[in-house]
């Protein structure tokens, strides 16, 4: 909702978000068998069940002064996040060798994991043109993050659950960042730059309460940038540009609580995890204003990649823990072409070529890791009598190099049918996912200690059904709003 208190001045309030809760079923197999002969030697099966309750909020307040009709602005925006889940997980697990008689009993275990999120960003952006060709941009951004996490483990000893207190934890971490940036930009002729820097000081402070430990860092960073564009007509255009950004871990990684998927694996956070810096080159060509073809290499520093490992005190169990271990090297190709086949046939295709490079120092020595890959998506559009339309896409990942890990190749293919109605007020569509069931993620990782070969099949085939009725009228149109908590929502 926006409220014009005159002709200069906007006042606006945004609400955004959901809720719900879903079941969670996840069975799992584990096989050891002797490294000479691949022989069984036993095996284990657990069911994890459980459900989830979660809720997402934003809530934003937003102000605009338009000083004159020549660009010259005031922005201010206020958000919050209410970011909340709970999960209840229940992991009952069966041990089996060939035999009649099972090499051990079963086991059971009972997590609580709850994940209390607040986010408060203010944000201050203001625009003043200096002459026809100069312009500058100023702005401020300030946010704080509180996370709480209060996860407890009970196991099943003598047919009763009690706490696993090796196991539980309550971890509180809060993040305070202030960044401002300054943008000089130009236009002249067929020419268009840009040149600015971003300032952030960034306080960060984990509270493991169980273990009566705490962290604090503080640090300050420059990040420059630069964009510039030749516009030779309407038909060809090239872009450019640099950047040095900042990838900070996600609010998950940086939890130290361990989530178990089986009673032999468990991945953990690491609250002492620091972020990675990348410096990025890009050059672009676009081509009637339709087609484009990207140039891109990145490079960056302080890496952060999930390292397995094997428990201290119990040689059966694997963690995965992200750790900043490395640097990074990317190089790529994209191209997007839309197409017009026939006034009732459109379609958007897009293709990614690119190589990933790792270099992992490890006690032992340093891990290379090396991969091609090449993406391709397409979405076609059919426009059919009666205001019924046709969707009908797909996309393919050749392989994945991450890190320690290797990603195989998957894809899927997707369709959907959608009837307008009602002068075009009201829509009702139906979208299948995931047709044939291959969107399945097939991967190996290997440390200098342990090779890891799965296979996880999500249930990524649903369909949707969704109505959707315009009351206003057919010129209204929404506006998109830049959220100054959008970047943080992503580390949610």
């Amino acid at each position: 909702m926006d409220y014009s208190i005159n002709t200069k001045q906007t006042i606006g309030f945004l609400i955004n978000g959901g809720f719900g809760k879903y079941p969670k079923y996840e069975p799992s197999t584990n096989s050891f068998r002797n490294f000479n002969t691949n022989n069984l030697i036993w095996s284990s099966t657990t069911i994890t069940e459980g459900k989830e309750r979660w809720r997402d909020m934003l809530y934003n307040v937003n102000y605009n002064l338009k000083l004159n009709d020549k660009g010259h602005e005031l922005k201010i925006d206020l958000d919050l996040v209410d970011h909340y889940s709970k999960m209840d997980q229940q992991l009952n697990t069966s041990y089996h060798n060939g035999g009649t008689k099972a090499p051990q009993v079963s086991s059971s275990r009972i997590g609580d994991i709850p994940s209390d999120n607040k986010v408060y960003v203010a944000k201050l952006d203001y625009t003043l043109p200096l002459t026809k060709e100069y312009k500058l941009d100023v702005g401020w951004k300030s946010s704080y993050v509180r996370t709480v996490n209060d996860l407890h483990y009970d196991t099943l000893q003598n047919d009763q659950y009690v706490p696993d207190l090796g196991t539980s934890n309550h971890f509180v971490y809060k993040e305070t960042i202030h960044a401002g940036y300054l943008n000089l930009s130009k236009s002249w002729h067929k020419f268009s730059t840009q040149i600015g820097v971003r300032a952030e000081h960034t306080r960060t402070r984990s509270h493991q309460i169980t273990l009566n430990e705490q962290f604090e860092r503080s640090y300050f960073k420059l990040f420059p940038a630069a964009f510039f564009t030749y516009t030779a007509n309407d038909n060809h255009k090239v872009q450019t540009s640099y950047s040095y950004r900042v990838q900070r871990p996600s609010f998950w990684d940086l939890n130290p609580f361990r989530v178990y998927t089986d009673p032999f694996s468990y991945a953990e956070g690491n609250s002492s995890l620091n972020p990675a810096y990348e410096h990025s080159l890009e050059i672009g060509y676009t081509y009637t204003g339709k087609y484009v073809l990207t140039l891109n290499y990145a490079q960056r520093s302080n890496v952060v990649n999930e390292l397995l490992g094997r428990d201290p005190l119990n040689p059966y169990i694997t963690f995965e823990r992200p750790e900043n271990i490395g640097s990074f090297k990317n190089y790529g190709i994209s191209f997007i072409a839309p197409a017009q086949f026939t006034s009732w046939w459109s379609a958007t295709h897009f293709a990614n070529y690119y190589r990933n490079e790792y270099e992992l120092p490890q006690e032992d020595g340093l891990i290379v890791r090396k991969g091609n890959t090449l993406t391709l998506n397409s979405q076609n559009s059919f426009k059919l009598p009666k205001d019924w339309s046709i969707e009908l896409g797909g996309n393919y990942v050749s392989g994945l190099t991450v890190g320690i890990s290797h990603i195989k190749s998957y894809g899927q293919v997707y369709s959907g049918i959608q009837k307008n109605f009602l002068n075009k007020k009201a829509t009702l569509k139906l979208v299948v996912n995931d047709i044939f069931r291959t969107n399945n993620r097939r991967y190996e990782t290997i440390s200098p200690t342990i090779r890891l070969i799965g296979r996880s099949n999500p249930d990524s085939r649903t369909a949707i059904l969704s109505f959707s009725y315009r009351f206003g009228g057919s010129q209204i149109t929404t506006a998109q709003r830049a959220m100054g908590s959008e970047d943080i929502k992503s580390r949610l």
